[in-house]
């Protein structure tokens, strides 16, 4: 049975019914119907894909979704006994925290910044030391992270706060408790809710900013545009997380992580394939859908070539990735008119290239170096979510 990522199905439900409102007033949105996104906002507060809250909600969804990746493949390599990448996990675990860190500074200022630090930190280092010690933090992270949100940014409740900690955490839990069972199909079934888990902390955590701060928060985080920025990103971004978690435990001969880990990227191309049809139509996502899982396999032959350090075939399959970069900027640049084909194809070989230096890290078994382009991989989506967003809604203005 396919599982759908449920924030995605929930944006195609709102652009339908954006569709079907546009389509009732003559192609003008009316803000004021009950049900509309953008009734509880003004006409003056910009609602694109380009503004301050809409990109701050990408980022801090994005950063989030991150740590869970991140987290869990912490403890899967303490669980598994892989101590130089329990080592580059959590590491790249630490260099996670200090770009949230980053993020809530820029709004909140320093003195809160560096308060968020030290629980964020205390919380983050809990995943360093297996199970046992990632499931104590249920019991004390989320009463000190509601009590501080809620010092730092009132419109949100501590007890909302803690409630939402809680969940993550006991999502997280979840995916730990699998890999200790050695249930790899339902550690990666729960990874995936636990990665789409974190908007609904993102999204209330950026309204709230751009609430107190409109100054600094220019803006509406949930407004469509900012919605599918947040989740276009999302959804390529767990991508890479999913396509580099299949990579490494095939090269580690860990077969049934490698299957398990497989199966979810599969469930993440369907997602994205309906996503796109929720846009373009639905015989553009029926036709996105293989193109997109094409260049998978050819990561797979990729992988496959370097672990046997077969040259020749791992240059077949680049020209063949660096082939498909190119099917894939025709593509979209049929799709929509405001996107050229060779500015997709430029995009499509980066993150081609970013895998492959990734997975080639990963061959070399150099752990450090392998999470280190594992991030630039995953932060080098919201460069292609951030131009298709953009087309999207220059293509279609009155759903958004």
């Amino acid at each position: 049975m396919i599982r759908r990522n449920s924030r995605l199905l929930r944006l195609l439900a709102v652009l339908a019914a954006l569709s079907v409102a546009g389509a009732a007033c003559g192609g003008k949105k009316d803000d004021t119907q009950p049900g509309a996104l953008e009734s509880t906002t003004t006409s003056t507060i910009p609602k694109g894909p380009d503004t301050v809250a809409a990109r701050l909600h990408k980022n801090l969804d994005a950063l989030l979704q991150e740590h869970v990746a991140l987290a869990a493949a912490t403890t899967g390599a303490a669980i598994g006994g892989r101590s130089e990448e329990l080592t580059a996990a959590g590491s790249a675990l630490d260099a996670n925290a200090v770009a949230l860190t980053a993020e809530i500074t820029a709004v909140l200022g320093p003195d809160p910044g560096k308060e968020f630090d030290g629980v964020w930190k205390q919380h983050v280092a809990t995943f360093k030391g297996g199970a046992a010690q990632a499931g104590s933090d249920l019991n004390t992270f989320p009463s000190a992270f509601g009590a501080f949100i809620n010092s730092a940014l009132p419109d949100l409740s501590a007890s909302s706060a803690a409630e939402l900690l809680r969940q993550h955490l006991s999502e997280l839990k979840n995916v730990v408790d699998a890999q200790a069972a050695g249930d790899q199909t339902k550690a990666y079934t729960s990874l995936r809710t636990a990665m789409e888990h974190m908007d609904a902390i993102a999204e209330p955590l950026t309204a709230a900013m751009a609430a107190k701060f409109p100054e600094k928060v220019s803006g509406n985080p949930k407004s469509p545009a900012a919605q599918l920025l947040t989740t276009l990103n999302s959804g390529l971004q767990e991508h890479v997380f999913l396509a580099t978690a299949a990579t490494n435990a095939a090269l580690g001969g860990r077969q049934e992580e490698y299957v398990a880990a497989a199966a979810a990227l599969n469930d993440n191309s369907n997602a994205l394939s309906a996503a796109i049809g929720s846009v373009y139509g639905a015989k553009a996502g029926t036709a996105f859908g293989p193109l997109w899982k094409q260049h998978i396999a050819f990561l797979v032959d990729y992988t496959t070539a370097a672990a046997a350090k077969d040259s020749i075939k791992q240059d077949k399959a680049m020209a063949d990735l660096l082939g498909y970069a190119q099917a894939f900027g025709a593509f979209l640049s049929q799709a929509s008119p405001a996107l050229t084909a060779d500015s997709v194809s430029e995009l499509i070989k980066t993150h081609i290239f970013t895998l492959k230096d990734a997975i080639d890290a990963q061959a070399a078994s150099n752990q450090a170096k392998a999470y280190e382009r594992i991030r630039t991989a995953a932060a080098h989506m919201s460069m292609i979510a951030t131009t298709l967003t953009a087309a999207i809604v220059k293509q279609f203005p009155e759903n958004f």
